[in-house]
């Protein structure tokens, strides 16, 4: 169910919860967003509020609504599990919401080992440039891959995002 009255874009980086998320999410989450940002400071201005939503049925383990700024999760999971879609999620939220990411995404890219074609599409989920964006961040904030997405990660690609993050 959609948050109403979200904040967007210009506030302080947080998340707005939906009236059912659980206590233990909502503490995880606010852990996830403050190390989020510690890692992207120079982006913070980006990432305004996002909504929030635990769901007891998704098909994937969670997604980015960019229309709404609403991330929905699936729940229950394991603690590491959520972080790691909490981050990946937050990944596309950036994406979405800061214009300069653009300038970044042919180099990613190229860094990544795929074409410069459309950066939301491509052959299979592992081969579209946004996915591996969102996978990488994973990597670059926690530090740990992705044990459910096989892709790799450069140190190159590690560099890029790093050098953006940080301005």
């Amino acid at each position: 169910m959609p948050i109403e009255g979200v904040p967007r874009a210009g506030d302080e980086p947080a998340w707005v919860y939906g009236a059912d998320t659980p206590q233990d999410l909502r503490d995880l989450a606010d852990e996830v967003m403050t190390t989020f940002t510690s890692a992207f400071p120079s982006r913070r201005e980006c990432l305004g509020a996002v909504g929030l939503v635990g769901a007891r049925e998704l098909d994937d383990r969670a997604r980015y609504d960019p229309g709404a700024q609403e991330v929905t999760i699936r729940i229950p999971a394991t603690a590491p599990q959520l972080r790691v879609s909490l981050v990946h999620e937050l990944a596309h939220h950036l994406e979405f919401s800061c214009p300069s990411h653009v300038e970044i995404r042919e180099e990613l890219s190229a860094a990544q080992g795929l074409s410069s074609g459309d950066w939301s599409e491509g052959p299979t989920w592992i081969e579209t440039p946004s996915e591996q964006w969102a996978t990488a961040v994973v990597h670059y904030v926690l530090e740990e891959d992705d044990p459910r997405a096989p892709i790799v990660v450069p140190d190159e690609t590690l560099r890029i995002i790093q050098t953006w993050a940080e301005g």
